[in-house]
């Protein structure tokens, strides 16, 4: 006997509107990603230059990223499943090229700061990687 698929996810919503709101939201991140690359100057973030030629090598995966998520919303629409194996091979490396930019934005990070006082009266305190927390 075979399982049939969930009807619904969240209440009123199908399965297949969740998945092209997951789709929608992966190709909204990658024209963000698109439209900031710069092949001519470098990028800061959290204290990690990014070369204008990994800049281009992004958005060269994001833009290889834009026919495979619309393949893949297609194959939701229609139910082909092939379409969202394709899709979710393109996640998976996604996910990979995040992690490697979680490691590179990880190694940077600062570690524990020292914030010294004002005046004498108040103690100093010691700020451990908040701000790169937000990079993340």
């Amino acid at each position: 006997m075979a399982l049939q698929p969930a009807p619904a996810v969240i209440g009123p919503i199908s399965l297949v509107a969740a998945v092209g709101v997951l789709l929608l939201i992966h190709l909204a991140i990658n024209l963000t990603v698109i439209g900031q690359v710069s092949s001519e100057a470098s990028l800061e973030v959290a204290g990690v230059q990014i070369s204008p030629q990994m800049q281009c090598s992004m958005g060269a995966f994001c833009w290889l990223g834009v026919p495979i998520i619309t393949h893949g919303c297609l194959g939701a629409i229609n139910r082909v499943p092939s379409h969202l194996h394709a899709y979710t091979n393109y996640l998976f490396a996604s996910l990979l090229v995040a992690a490697v930019w979680f490691g590179i934005f990880a190694s940077v990070e600062q570690g524990c700061n020292t914030v010294k006082s004002l005046n004498g009266a108040e103690m100093e305190t010691m700020v451990c990687g908040l701000p790169n927390t937000f990079t993340f």
